[in-house]
C-alpha cells in the first residue's frame, strides 16, 4: 500500500506550522504592497499614506526572505522524509530546489540593473544582462526539477504526497496559461473594453496568488505528526 502522508515529529510538526504561517503572512502582506503602491493621486488618503510610508525595496526583500525562509524550512523536513523512505534521487531534487530557490532570492535581492539617461530613456546595465538571464534560466530549472519531483512523487504514492506531486507542476502551468490569456484578449480580441480587461487581470493576480500558495500548503499537509520510536527530528 502506497504511503499517503510522511511521518514526522511533534517538534518538526511544530516548526513547519510556525514556517507555512510566517510564509503565508509574507505572501498576504506581497499581496497588499502590490494593492496599495505605489502611490497616485487617484487613490484614497489612507492607501498613500500607506503606499508612501513604506520602502518598496526593503519591503520586497524582506517579503522574499520569509516566504523563501518559510518555504526551506518545510522541504528540509521533506527532504528528511525523502532519506528515511529511501528516494535518493527525490532527495536531491529537493535538495537543487531547494539551492535553485536561493540562488533566485539572492539575485532578486541585488540592486535593479537598468537605468534611466536624462530624455528618459531606460537601458540596462550589464548587471541588468546577467539578473534577466539568470531569472529566465533558473525559473526553467526549477520548473523541471519540479517536473521530475512531481512525477516521482505521484509514482511512488499516494493521498496528500501524490497532490503535493501533481500540483508542483499544474500550478506553474496553470498561473502562465492565466498570465497568457489576459494578454491574448489584450492584444488580440476586438471590443474588449479596458474595465474588462482590468477586471481579468484582477481576477488573474488572485488566481496566481492562489497557485503559488496552493504546493506550500499541500508541502505542510503530506506531512503528518506521528510518535515513532527513532524517528529523527
Amino acid at each position: 500500500m502506497k504511503l499517503e502522508r510522511f511521518r514526522v515529529s511533534p517538534k518538526a510538526d511544530e516548526t513547519m506550522n510556525w514556517a507555512l504561517g510566517i510564509a503565508l503572512a509574507a505572501y498576504a502582506l506581497s499581496f497588499l504592497d502590490n494593492y496599495f503602491s505605489p502611490a497616485n493621486d487617484g487613490q484614497e488618503p489612507l492607501v498613500q499614506l500607506f503606499a508612501s510610508a513604506v520602502n518598496p525595496d526593503v519591503l520586497s526583500i524582506v517579503e522574499m526572505v520569509l516566504k523563501l525562509g518559510g518555504t526551506l524550512v518545510i522541504m528540509e523536513n521533506l527532504r528528511r522524509c525523502l532519506v528515511r523512505e529511501g528516494r535518493y534521487f527525490l532527495q536531491l531534487a529537493v535538495v537543487l530546489l531547494m539551492v535553485l530557490m536561493t540562488l533566485l532570492g539572492v539575485v532578486g535581492c541585488l540592486p535593479d540593473g537598468t537605468v534611466m539617461d536624462a530624455e528618459g530613456t531606460v537601458s540596462q546595465t550589464a548587471l541588468g544582462v546577467f539578473q534577466n538571464r539568470f531569472f529566465f534560466w533558473d525559473s526553467v530549472a526549477i520548473f523541471l526539477n519540479e517536473v521530475f519531483l512531481g512525477v516521482g512523487l505521484m509514482r511512488f504514492y499516494a493521498g496528500l504526497i501524490r497532490l503535493y506531486g501533481l500540483s508542483l507542476f499544474c500550478a506553474p502551468l496553470l498561473a502562465q496559461l492565466g498570465s497568457f490569456g489576459v494578454y491574448y484578449v489584450y492584444t488580440e480580441v476586438g471590443g474588449v473594453t479596458m474595465n474588462t480587461i482590468q477586471t481579468l487581470a484582477s481576477i488573474n493576480n488572485y488566481a496566481s496568488v492562489v497557485l503559488a500558495v496552493l504546493p506550500l500548503v499541500l508541502m505542510r499537509l503530506s506531512m503528518q505528526v506521528q510518535d515513532v520510536d527513532g524517528l529523527a527530528d
